[in-house]
């Protein structure tokens, strides 16, 4: 059920084109039946010869001839008939018979390789079973004895036979097994393609669990640098990918800025834990130190191929949208929009934590912050964005 739930148009087209060749070469059989009991009639006439243009030849003599006596006494003629019944189409013949018309009866003393049923002025022979199917090209002959006033000249005939059809000979049996041949050699390619593509996706899904782990182990490692700011990775990826699910971003990418935002302070590996975990207010020079974890996170980051814009999520989320932040400077559109929502979901979750310096802000305080620095630390559809999370509810604060 999940290979049909998953492929299901594919494995419908399969089972529907299957279901026609099968019914389709269902009706071929039946046609081949018909054929092969439907009977055919020649009537053939010796007064001008054999004509071989016929499906059936017939010749007719008389072998030898006497002069006997009935049981009354009156003479008569004593006669061997002897006949050849020739195939002259491109199909065997089966079933058949002849039929003979005399112009006056006689009486049949002995016959041989069939059948005879004399009736007046018909005589009808039926092969024995060896003799059944006239093959093309080929003769079968029989005869018999016959006592009659004089000798009958046989010349009139009337011929009963079907064609014997085997279904492989037929044109739309070649196209149907064509058919089949081609559907066979798609369902398994298809099959085979499905295998691999399973696989691939298999491997993909196991590189990416691999990936995302030592994503979510570094992060781990970067927020134990600093108590006070556990967890601090997972929530700004938790409140960006809220984010952008509201500025309409797909499925798949909302996951992708999540490990983004997931990795933003990956830089802060190579800052000492002595400025990271100052209680005290940081000196212009520790101030400097702390900003270059943006710098080191994206030269870090920087032949990470695996999700496009990582590391512009390290490198610019502390950029300023009125051109006043750090590394670069950069202002407004210039800056990496996924970098402008992690920079808003990064503050929301400094003002929303416990610090060692004091605790966290109170809702209403985040909010006017946020506010107040629309068009400047803020890109203002972001911030406003964030308010409308925190106001629904959808992003709680540490006081709710």
């Amino acid at each position: 059920m999940r290979i049909i739930r998953k492929h299901g148009f594919a494995v419908l087209c399969f089972i529907v084109t299957f279901i026609a060749i099968h019914f389709s070469y269902r009706e071929l059989e039946k046609q081949v039946e018909r054929m092969n009991t439907e009977v055919f009639t020649e009537g053939i006439s010796l007064e001008t010869g054999a004509d071989t243009s016929k499906i059936i030849e017939v010749s007719a003599s008389i072998s030898q001839s006497w002069d006997d006596y009935d049981d009354e006494g009156h003479s008569c003629k004593g006669g061997q008939y002897d006949f050849t019944v020739t195939n002259n189409s491109d199909k065997p013949i089966q079933n058949w018979k002849l039929v003979l018309h005399l112009p006056k009866g006689g009486e049949i003393d002995s016959y041989w390789s069939g059948e005879i049923f004399n009736e007046d002025t018909e005589i009808t022979f039926v092969p024995g079973e060896e003799s059944k199917k006239i093959l093309p090209g080929t003769t079968e002959s029989f005869g018999f004895v016959m006592y009659s006033g004089v000798l009958r000249r046989i010349q009139e005939f009337t011929f009963y036979g079907s064609y014997e059809v085997n279904l492989q000979e037929l044109e739309e049996y070649e196209r149907l097994l064509g058919c089949f041949y081609l559907w066979s050699v798609l369902a398994v390619v298809y099959v085979v393609f499905e295998v691999m593509m399973y696989r691939a996706e298999k491997k993909r899904e196991n590189d990416m669990r691999i990936i995302i782990e030592t994503m979510e182990t570094f992060s781990n490692f970067i927020d134990a640098k600093d108590s006070y700011t556990k967890g601090h990775s997972k929530r700004v990826s938790q409140y960006t990918k809220h984010m952008a699910k509201r500025f309409k971003y797909s499925k798949e990418d909302i996951t992708k800025i999540g490990y983004i935002a997931l990795m933003h302070d990956c830089g802060k590996i190579g800052i000492p834990d002595s400025v990271l975990n100052k209680p005290g207010a940081l000196n212009p020079d520790e101030r400097k130190v702390i900003e270059e974890h943006t710098k080191v996170g994206g030269n870090i980051l920087e032949h990470y191929t695996a999700i496009e814009g990582i590391k512009e999520g390290a490198l610019y989320h502390h950029e300023r949208y009125d051109g006043g932040g750090y590394p670069e400077g950069l202002k407004g559109d210039e800056i990496p929009f996924v970098a402008r929502m992690i920079c808003v979901a990064d503050s929301f979750d400094a003002m929303n934590s416990d610090r060692c310096y004091r605790k966290h802000l109170p809702k209403e305080v985040i909010i006017k912050e946020l506010e107040k620095n629309m068009g400047k630390q803020f890109d203002p559809d972001v911030a406003k964005c964030m308010i409308d999370l925190i106001n629904e509810g959808v992003i709680p604060c540490a006081d709710d």
